[in-house]
């Protein structure tokens, strides 16, 4: 745009309002164009389209946009030519610099009425002069002074499409029909600097080495320019151009667009040409054609039928990567000349292929959730009977309501369904339906899930097949051939179902209420169970005469049979037992678990692929897999609660000597305890992992050696209470599942903390400790010489050795003791 013409715009928006924006349409094309070009903007206000301006703004208005505002400073002490503008009028320096230019005239009797509104003629006489376009005005006063410029508006367009009302053109202009005179003018410009081509997006940078502004456009044909432009491109031509923010590169990848383009490469207007059909789906490719899978052929042609046409393929992708067209015939080597495409974006027009983006996806899947924003994708694996697995991709784009678009991996979310292609991936946003399920139909060996009326395929191949819930919790892999008898119990209910970009189910769920569970059991009393469930709440269940207890054989069992740590699954309705079948005994479990295995000093848990190495053997788990801790200490069981492989790995000491006790989903089916909740038949998948011997690492408890002070008897007490090295009185509360032994007073004791609470307790001296003469001690040395059954014996002190009973060991001292690992007197009570 002429630089004179954009500041005058610039400052009439100075006058025409900027102070807010209204980003309504008006109903008229011109100043909606203003609007949308970010020329015009609305004040508290709106538009204000029917409001005058007033002639000392106008005035104003054109010094600016001339960037005359320091000469307007100067001249603003100085009285013009206008008897009603003395010098301390605000708008004194704009009019005396506005009317030196014979931009603004004044009245007869050398007024210029400063506050009255600007006419019609008058701001058409500034349009035509900031245009460049001065008339001959020789011969024209009085009435017929504005008769040239209205006359030169009309020739050079600036007047086009613009009614002035009643052509009264010495009446007050309102601000529409001033947008509308600043379009005209404004677009004369623009069009002279713009050009228009007819042009096929053969590059983005998904596909090529551009920036993500950045398209490669090939030149079918001049488009609608105006008569001033200069074309700098013909037909064939491959231009580079830069987008807006506004335009997607991903939707216009492969359209034919109506693009205008200023004399940078810069994109101002890309509009797709919807002749062109622009298909999507799979497609059949062969030697000089391609069938798309409505059954419609297309030629193929490398170069245009004659020199004054332009149809034939520009362009030909395959998982991102160009391909010569014979070439990409040949990517299947068992299928010479022919190729099927699973997915693709195929540009057709009349009887012509225009652009090919296909696609060979190597897994699709429905997402359950996202994290690291978007580094670690989750979503339910078909090849492992619906278990939760993890994407990590370096990209993806998207898909929503029959359009592409640019994305990043943070906007993936939950309830997308995602199709992967070596590291990359397309993402359907708008996979997740809803409907009323009505059964299976099969024809010609394809099987076709019927909702709400439509026909959805369900497909057979690895890692593509769909997944189905009865609940909305338990997922598996739903195999067509199978599917009407695993789908049964939801037929004519509501569901909510997921497709793929070619529309085949990748998800059905139900809203089956399942009122069963695995739980570990806490507590038995006569009638009550009180059990941890596998969300890691609590809660308490009443049995009656009527309730079924039995074993994982199916044996009858009495409630007492049930003990804490024993893992149990459990028939409920409310808060009420119908049947609770004992699937393991917390003995069971601890005598049949095995050791986790170690691997470079840590625990064999590979997170991300959802495997935990035992002695007897790896075993994959998934989010359905139900996880305890029951530790055993002697014939009580201590320590029980519900945990996440996560948290093991993190927190359990490698050294400690980790068990684990194993249910498959094949051994859990085998007990056969009556589940209606589906489960799989895997002999490798866990169902159930109890952990036992589960020891904190030192990173996760605190250790504290205090003298008891108070008797502590578990049965009566919740706290240990004593006094630490230095005589202060310490009080420690105990765990809930710590089998914590009765401590006696005077015992020195060093407990083991988790979380501020006792989960273990280790007595380090007691009644029964032997004593021992001190013959001398070198605390310098850290030596101590003990008389130890008549020999002098050197025993080496702790550095961190803690004296109770005194404040320093000396000789002739009666002492008791307790070692570290390393056998050095660690704790020592002075006796006498």
């Amino acid at each position: 745009m002429n630089r004179k013409i954009l500041s005058f715009v610039l400052a009439l928006v100075m006058v025409l309002g900027t102070f807010g924006t209204v980003s309504a349409a008006t109903g008229n094309a011109k100043v909606d164009w203003l609007i949308e070009e970010g020329l015009v903007t609305g004040d508290a206000g709106g538009y204000r389209l029917n409001d005058p301006i007033r002639r000392s703004e106008v005035a104003a208005m054109t010094a600016r946009a001339l960037f005359a505002e320091s000469t307007a400073t100067l001249l603003k002490p100085i009285q013009g030519q206008f008897s009603d503008v003395p010098v301390n009028h605000w708008a004194n320096g704009y009019i005396n610099y506005a009317a030196s230019l014979n931009f603004v005239n004044g009245y007869p009797g050398g007024t210029f009425r400063p506050d009255s509104n600007i006419t019609y003629a008058e701001i058409i006489k500034i349009m035509v002069m900031v245009n460049g376009d001065v008339p001959n005005v020789t011969g024209y006063t009085g009435a017929y002074w504005s008769t040239p410029y209205i006359t030169k508006a009309i020739e050079v367009g600036i007047m086009e499409g613009v009614v002035i009302p009643n052509n009264d053109y010495n009446a007050a202009a309102t601000r529409e029909k001033v947008f509308e005179l600043v379009y005209n003018t404004v677009m004369r410009s623009i069009q002279a600097n713009r050009e228009v081509y007819e042009a096929i997006v053969t590059e983005n940078a998904r596909v090529a080495d551009l920036e993500d502004d950045e398209l490669t456009v090939v030149v079918l044909k001049e488009g609608n320019n105006s008569p001033d432009a200069e074309l700098r491109y013909e037909k064939g031509d491959e231009i580079e151009v830069t987008i807006p923010t506004t335009m997607d590169s991903e939707n216009l990848l492969g359209k034919v667009v109506e693009l205008t383009i200023d004399k940078d490469n810069n994109a101002t207007k890309a509009i797709i040409n919807t002749d062109y059909e622009y298909y999507i789906g799979p497609f059949v490719a062969e030697e000089n054609r391609i069938m798309l899978n409505t059954g419609d052929e297309f030629d193929v042609e490398l170069e245009p039928r004659s020199s004054n046409r332009f149809e034939m393929l520009y362009g030909v992708y395959h998982n991102d990567k160009a391909y010569d067209y014979e070439d990409y015939l040949n990517l299947d080597s068992t299928n010479d000349n022919k190729y099927t495409a699973e997915f693709a974006r195929v540009t057709v027009n009349d009887d012509v292929v225009f652009f090919i983006d296909a696609f060979e996806f190597d897994d699709i899947a429905p997402v359950t959730k996202v994290e690291e924003d978007g580094e670690e994708i989750y979503y339910l694996d078909d090849k492992t009977d619906g278990s939760e697995k993890i994407f990590t991709l370096d990209g993806v784009f998207g898909y929503q309501n029959s359009m592409f678009m640019v994305m990043g991996l943070d906007e993936v979310e939950a309830d997308d369904v995602i199709h992967v292609y070596g590291d990359y991936g397309i993402v359907r946003k708008d996979a997740l339906k809803s409907g009323e399920y009505d059964r299976v139909l099969q024809s010609g060996g394809v099987y076709y899930a019927d909702i709400d009326g439509s026909r959805y395929q369900m497909r057979n191949s690895t890692a593509k097949k769909p997944v189905y819930s009865m609940d909305g919790i338990n997922y598996f892999t739903l195999i067509d051939s199978l599917a009407s008898g695993y789908l049964e119990d939801i037929e004519d209910t509501d569901v909510t179902y997921m497709l793929d970009l070619n529309d085949s189910l990748q998800l059905i769920s139900g809203e089956v209420e399942y009122s069963e569970k695995v739980v570990l059991i806490e507590e038995v009393g006569t009638r009550d169970i009180k059990v941890i469930n596998p969300d890691g709440t609590r809660t308490t269940y009443r049995a009656d005469s009527a309730t079924d207890f039995e074993n994982e054989l199916g044996a009858s069992l009495a409630i007492g049979d049930f003990k804490r740590g024993d893992i149990a699954y459990l028939f409920y309705d409310g808060t009420d037992v119908d049947k609770l079948v004992r699937l393991a005994t917390a003995s069971k479990i601890d005598t049949d678990s095995t050791s986790v295995k170690i691997f470079r000093n840590k625990l064999d848990i590979d997170i991300d692929n959802s495997e935990i190495a035992l002695t007897d053997g790896i075993f994959q788990y998934n989010s359905l897999t139900t996880m305890f801790i029951v530790n055993t200490q002697g014939f009580a069981v201590t320590r029980i609660e519900v945990t996440e492989m996560e948290t093991v790995l993190e927190m359990a000491d490698p050294d400690s000597g980790l068990n684990a006790y194993v249910i498959t989903e094949a051994e859990f089916t085998a007990m056969d305890v009556g589940n209606e909740r589906k489960v799989g038949t895997s002999t490798g998948l866990a169902y159930v992992i109890v952990f036992t011997d589960f020891i904190p690492s030192d990173d996760f408890v605190e250790k504290e050696t205090f003298e008891v002070t108070f008797t502590y008897n578990p049965s009566r007490d919740d706290s240990i209470i004593g006094d630490d090295v230095n005589g202060d009185e310490v009080e420690y509360d105990v765990a809930p599942f710590a089998a914590i032994p009765a401590l006696s007073v005077g015992e020195i004791v060093t407990v083991t903390l988790e979380d501020e609470l006792v989960i273990a307790v280790d007595v380090r001296i007691d009644d029964a400790s032997a004593e021992y003469e001190v013959v001398s001690v070198d605390m310098a040395d850290e030596e101590i010489m003990l008389d130890i059954g008549g020999t002098d014996t050197r025993r080496f002190l702790s550095k961190d050795l803690l004296i109770f009973g005194d404040t320093r060991v000396r000789s002739g001292d009666m002492i008791s003791f307790d070692v570290n690992a390393d056998n050095e007197l660690e704790v020592i009570l002075v006796i006498e």
